[in-house]
């Protein structure tokens, strides 16, 4: 297994980083990203999203994140295959599942619409555009946090996990 370690420094707004093995290689990647302003403090990390392929079984696509400070945050995580657009062999049905850092599962969502937080969902603005993704809405304490996206069958696929920070 290789390591690469990247360093740098994005402005405000959109950025992509794409992993990719070497000659097309394939296996799993890791990417962290760490807000570190502490100059500005009105810089946060809003969303952050990662696509892959998950196969079912241990061989799922998973993203982790970090709820920091002394308080509970909200947050809404998502999902997301049958909508993206120009990318293909997508899953049919994601389903994700939220864990806490003790591998305690939190909640777990296959249809945005039969979340317990579907209204705070879509009065964010990021209720998926098909009713088949996820998303689920959550206020969490300071701690760590793994979400597991998975086809519903376990058939193979592309999905996207999203997590959006939606205060301080």
């Amino acid at each position: 297994m290789a390591k690469v370690r990247c360093i740098a420094v994005f402005h405000p707004g959109t950025t992509q980083s794409p992993q990719g093995g070497k000659g097309a290689q394939t296996g799993v990647g890791l990417a962290e990203i760490y807000d570190v302003d502490r100059a500005n403090a009105n810089s946060r990390l809003a969303n952050v999203s990662t696509r892959g392929i998950t196969r079912g079984g241990e061989d799922v696509l998973i993203a982790g994140f970090i709820v920091t400070g002394n308080t509970r945050k909200k947050v809404v995580v998502r999902g997301i295959a049958p909508s993206l657009k120009d990318v293909t062999g997508t899953i049919k049905q994601p389903v994700i599942s939220m864990y806490d850092e003790q591998g305690s599962m939190l909640e777990r969502n296959a249809g945005w619409k039969s979340s317990g937080g579907a209204a705070q969902v879509a009065n964010y603005g990021l209720a998926p555009s098909d009713d088949r993704e996820d998303a689920i809405y959550a206020s969490l304490r300071p701690g760590g946090y793994t979400v597991v996206c998975r086809e519903v069958s376990g058939a193979t696929g592309v999905a996207l996990v999203e997590v959006y920070a939606l205060e301080r």
